[in-house]
Order: structure tokens, then C-alpha cells, then sequence
């Protein structure tokens, strides 16, 4: 019998939760196996706040001018997401892969010993936080108050939401990662991926550990604890490359930076959009950005509980 978590990701994407954590988890299936298993919405969205208030001032985000000229930031998992330290966070038992590095070799007696090679599997866990780029989207439609309440996301209805609408060149280039995030308690456990690390490491030739080690790398990215399931996020999971090849796609003078406004189909303006600070400066940017490139302007009206979406173009 399937769980209600399982029905919802059933009826989303075509998956149960269980099978689609099964996929992520499976060795031999890479991202573009599981990605055409998947059912993919037609938009996906980001919610961008232009400013916050702190301690009772306002203070203007630096980037705000990026977010309307259709400019996405990607975060490096190591300096992932504040509101959750454990998000993208890579995790293995430490003993179990010592014994697998070291078949036959016991663990020394001594502490100080002990300590530093803790000490070194914990600094080559944290490297792997830097391997990939993270950008992240919603399937939250703008007229679910969800992520307008969000004060990280919809700055308690101040600020806007970018609408894409998914194409090949932004969503689906090579060497990229698309899927949604699954939301389970149970973290994701990178132990396998390591071990594979390892294989590959005494055998380049050893094709299952190559493929085990790009069906497996990826997975801590797309898993969330359940209190986070009302953001129905999707990621586009960029692995850096040796050769660099991964910075064609940021194409920005920045490596974590990608111009996506060719997919931009439409750009809403939150409930409470105009209480903010120097609101008339904002809503010019984005008339003058937008409206003439076929790009809708919306502004969102909260009657009596039910949001509207009113043409502002």
C-alpha cells in the first residue's frame, strides 16, 4: 500500500517515492536514464526576494538587477543553502570506508592516530562539496500562497516569481543533472559512491566503478528531509570537470552564473510587491526589461485568501 507521499510523487512525476529513490540510488542508472523516467513539468519557477528588512531597515539585495535581467546564481554545495546546514551534505561512515581502502589493515589502538585519519576522511568528505554547481527551481505555481509566505523564498509576498518555461539548451545540455528533489527523512548515504571512487582509484580501466561513481555522485543533491516537501523543488546539478568543460554552460564571466532569460515566459509580482521599499524603481526595471521580448507581467492579488494573477504588462 503506498504512503501519501508516495501517492503525490506518484501522480507529479510518474514515479513513486520509493521507486524513484530506488533509481537515484542504483549504480548502473544514470541521471539521463532517470531523467526519462520522469514526468517534467512545463515551467518551473523561482521566487527571488529584492530586499529584506533586518533589524528594521531595509536592505536592497546586491543582485536583485541579475534576478530581473534573467541572471541565475548556482550555489556550490559547500556553501549551499543557510536555512539548512545538512542540504547537498555528503555522508559516509568513515570506518567502513577505512576498511575498504585498506582491506586486511585494522584500525590503530592509538587515538592520535585514530584522529587523523578521521581527520583526512572528513577533509576529503568535505572536498567532495565543491565537485557540482546547484541551481534551484519550484514547480509552486504563483498561485499557491506557499512560497509567497515563505519570507526565504517569497519574502512574505514581497517579491517576485520567474517563470521558465523548460527547454533543451538551459535545462537538458550535456553532462547536466535535471530531476526533483525527493523529500525523505532518511539521508542519502554516499558510502557506495566512495567505495566506487576507490575501485576507479587502483583501476582505471574498471568500467562499473566509473559508472558507479556518475550514478551515484549526484544523489545527495536530490534528497530533502520532509519538511521542506511544500517547496516541490527541482535542481539542475552541474558536475565540474577537470578540463572545464562544465563552465561552457555559465556563460556570464562568472563560473556560477548562467543568462537563462531565453526560457523566461513570465515574471509575477508578489502579493505585497508594493510595500516595498522604492517598489516604483523595481516595477520600471522589470516593464522596462521585459515588455517588449513576449515576456507577461503579472501582478499577484490576494482576494480574501485567493490569489489572482492580473496582467501588468
Amino acid at each position: 500500500m503506498l504512503a501519501m507521499g508516495d501517492i503525490c510523487m506518484l501522480e507529479s512525476y510518474g514515479l513513486s517515492k520509493t521507486e524513484y529513490r530506488r533509481y537515484i540510488e542504483d549504480e548502473d542508472i544514470t541521471a539521463k536514464m532517470l531523467s526519462e523516467k520522469v514526468l517534467k513539468p512545463q515551467y518551473v519557477y523561482r521566487y527571488r526576494r529584492l530586499g529584506h528588512v533586518d533589524n528594521g531597515n531595509w536592505v536592497e539585495n546586491s543582485f536583485w538587477e541579475e534576478d530581473v535581467n534573467g541572471i541565475c546564481m548556482f550555489s556550490v554545495p559547500n556553501s549551499f543553502n543557510k536555512n539548512d546546514d545538512d542540504d547537498c551534505k555528503v555522508r559516509f561512515d568513515n570506518d567502513e570506508v577505512f576498511n575498504y581502502m585498506f582491506q586486511g589493515v585494522k584500525r590503530p589502538d592509538d587515538e592520535e592516530a585514530n584522529a587523523k585519519i578521521d581527520g583526512m576522511l572528513n577533509e576529503y568528505r568535505d572536498s567532495l562539496q565543491t565537485t557540482m554547481k546547484v541551481g534551484c527551481f519550484t514547480a509552486v505555481k504563483p498561485l499557491s500562497i506557499d512560497m509567497w509566505n515563505d519570507p526565504n523564498f517569497g519574502d512574505d509576498g514581497h517579491a517576485i516569481c520567474i517563470e521558465y518555461k523548460i527547454d533543451k539548451a538551459n535545462f537538458y545540455p550535456d553532462e547536466l543533472v535535471f530531476l526533483p528533489v525527493l523529500y525523505d527523512d532518511k539521508y542519502y548515504d554516499n558510502t557506495r559512491a566512495i567505495k566506487c571512487v576507490v575501485d576507479f582509484s587502483m583501476n582505471q580501466n574498471n568500467q562499473k566503478a566509473a559508472s558507479g561513481m556518475v550514478c551515484l555522485g549526484y544523489g545527495h543533491t536530490l534528497i530533502k528531509p520532509m519538511r521542506y516537501e511544500k517547496e516541490q523543488e527541482w535542481r539542475l546539478v552541474i558536475p565540474k570537470r577537470n578540463d572545464g568543460a562544465h563552465l561552457d554552460y555559465f556563460n556570464v564571466n562568472h563560473d556560477n552564473k548562467r543568462d537563462m532569460s531565453s526560457a523566461i515566459s513570465g515574471v509575477y509580482l508578489g502579493p505585497k510587491f508594493q510595500e516595498l521599499n522604492e517598489y516604483d524603481k523595481y516595477k520600471k526595471a522589470i516593464i522596462d526589461r521585459w515588455k517588449n521580448h513576449g515576456v507577461n507581467i503579472y501582478q499577484i492579488i490576494d482576494d480574501e485568501g485567493v490569489l489572482k494573477a492580473v496582467d501588468y504588462s
